[in-house]
């Protein structure tokens, strides 16, 4: 309580009519930093896969709205069909050694070709990695993330959207993820 009371003194805690609402703003949050600054670091974090996916559609039209990103192509992951471009953020799902990769690592989407997808890397080499969907299937798009598949990122601004399932637990992990910037939003 203590904790929540100071982040809101600080006007990081932004409460809304509607969780819809929430959504919206927290998208707006996260753009408005992507604009803004776009070499920081940023992620989007919801307590449900349900509002996971829907914050991931909501960056991917603004994404879309900003001419940043490609022709759709969808594909087969190991979650369903998704459509990725050339400008997506891209979350690797498993831990995959051969590659380089673990899981929650993240990536911006450079070319897809077939079932190849050319991803260059987040961090500090920034490295490109070629991979075919046959031999990895496990990534889904890269804006927004469960709470706990954020465990052990740092990243500079956090946007966390607050829902019933939010206990304390959950809540810290959410809420200190962030070097700079944190928003809480709820509806």
């Amino acid at each position: 309580g203590a904790a929540l009371d100071r982040y809101e003194a600080a006007g990081m805690v932004r409460g809304h009519e509607t969780r819809e609402a929430a959504r919206s703003a927290l998208v707006d949050g996260w753009d408005d930093v992507r604009q803004a600054k776009p070499a920081a670091s940023q992620v989007m974090l919801a307590h449900t896969r349900a509002d996971v996916a829907q914050l991931n559609q909501l960056a991917r039209g603004r994404m879309r709205d900003a001419g940043e990103l490609g022709a759709d192509q969808v594909v087969q992951t190991e979650r369903g069909e998704r459509a990725f471009a050339a400008g997506d953020r891209v979350m690797f799902l498993r831990n995959e050694r051969s590659m380089g990769v673990k899981n929650g690592t993240l990536a911006t989407v450079e070319r897809i070709e077939g079932s190849g997808l050319t991803v260059r890397l987040d961090g500090s080499d920034q490295r490109e990695l070629r991979f075919d969907l046959k031999d990895y299937a496990q990534i889904d798009h890269g804006y927004a993330a469960t709470i706990h598949k954020s465990q052990g990122v740092t990243v500079d601004h956090a946007h966390l959207l607050a829902s019933d399932g939010l206990d304390r637990h959950a809540a810290y992990v959410g809420m200190s993820r962030h070097r700079e910037t944190l928003a809480v939003h709820y509806g």
